[in-house]
């Protein structure tokens, strides 16, 4: 049988699996903890998983083809968007894409302007840079 501090396990917090037994594990551990705890106080929230985010982009893209008005539209954008910055977040924290973590406005810079419009639609697009002054 194994012993709670040999096995493998994950963390509640940061959901980081590490053997606690390992030294080399604990300080891997301990550093990404630390950075989660940091980006969680800085996002104000904790950046949402993939199940979630599929879920925010299927239902942003519903309010971005049938919204009532421009501002329902705006808030189907605003989610789909949020959804793909928090999958750039999760990268820049596990360390699988390089560089300093942007904040949302500058993320929504980084994206061309033809993949925004094929996210949320050219009328849409239009009003998002406006509002975040791309």
């Amino acid at each position: 049988m194994y012993d709670n501090h040999i096995s493998p396990v994950r963390c509640s917090i940061c959901d980081l699996g590490y053997a606690p037994a390992d030294a080399g594990d604990r300080r891997r551990h301990a550093t990404y903890h630390a950075r989660v705890d940091k980006l969680v106080v800085r996002l104000g929230r904790w950046p949402s998983g993939y199940s979630e985010r599929e879920r925010q982009k299927a239902e942003g893209d519903q309010l971005l083809r049938s919204g009532a008005d421009l501002a329902e539209k705006f808030r189907g954008a605003e989610m789909v968007l949020t959804a793909l910055y928090d999958r750039e977040v999760l990268l820049r924290l596990q360390r699988k894409r390089p560089g300093r973590l942007p904040d949302f406005a500058k993320f929504l810079r980084t994206l061309n302007p033809e993949d925004l419009e094929a996210h949320v639609g050219k009328e849409v697009a239009c009003h998002v840079r406006r509002q975040y002054g791309l």
